[in-house]
């Protein structure tokens, strides 16, 4: 065989095995599954009521989201806490809130947010990164009851480290959830509406 054969067959070769190594992390769709990383994710919960002003937090988040590089947005999802993860800087509080009267945890053990869709996408790219501004699609399930709910979410992906950070803000109304509580609380003693915002770290092979 010529040289100039030769060169040209593992030139080839060569570029075959590169572009096929290069994809390995996506699939043939476009889609990335991520998995939360458990160990450094989070979530804030804020109440505001005349009475008083409960922050509390959850340190045990799980879930993926299905990641759609070449169309985000039909990227999916779910992520979830359990309701007796959740911590006001008071026992009896966190007690209370998992009771039948509030959030039910013996028959309604997680809280859920199921992501449909992203909308508004914007993206910007850097040397390292890109990030994404959307608004995320889906439903809220809490205290039994599955709502249609959006997201305000920002979405920074580092692919050389498959790393994702995510960074979602969303609020509901619990009374949409059938959440009652004691009488003459809700409105009073705890907002009416409780905003929520996490940071959440997701990563993949």
């Amino acid at each position: 065989m010529k040289r100039s054969a030769l060169l040209t067959v593992l030139f080839a070769f060569s570029a075959t095995l590169f572009f096929t190594a290069g994809s390995s992390a996506v699939a043939d769709d476009g889609v990335t599954v991520w998995t939360v990383d458990e160990s450094r994710s989070s979530i804030r919960f804020v109440s505001d009521a005349p009475a008083e002003r409960i922050v509390g937090t959850s340190e045990e988040i799980s879930g993926t989201v299905r990641w759609n590089e070449t169309r985000p947005s039909t990227t999916s999802g779910k992520l979830s806490f359990p309701v007796d993860s959740m911590r006001t800087g008071n026992s009896l509080r966190d007690r209370h809130l998992t009771e039948e009267d509030w959030l039910h945890a013996e028959e309604n053990p997680d809280v859920t947010f199921n992501l449909e869709k992203l909308e508004d996408v914007r993206r910007a790219r850097s040397e390292n990164r890109v990030d994404y501004r959307a608004t995320a699609v889906g439903t809220v399930e809490l205290n039994g009851v599955k709502k249609p709910n959006k997201a305000s979410v920002e979405i920074a992906v580092l692919p050389e480290r498959n790393l994702a950070r995510i960074q979602p803000t969303i609020q509901f109304r619990l009374a949409d959830h059938n959440v009652k509580g004691a009488d003459g609380v809700v409105g009073s003693e705890v907002g009416k509406t409780i905003d929520v915002d996490g940071l959440i770290y997701a990563t993949w092979e």
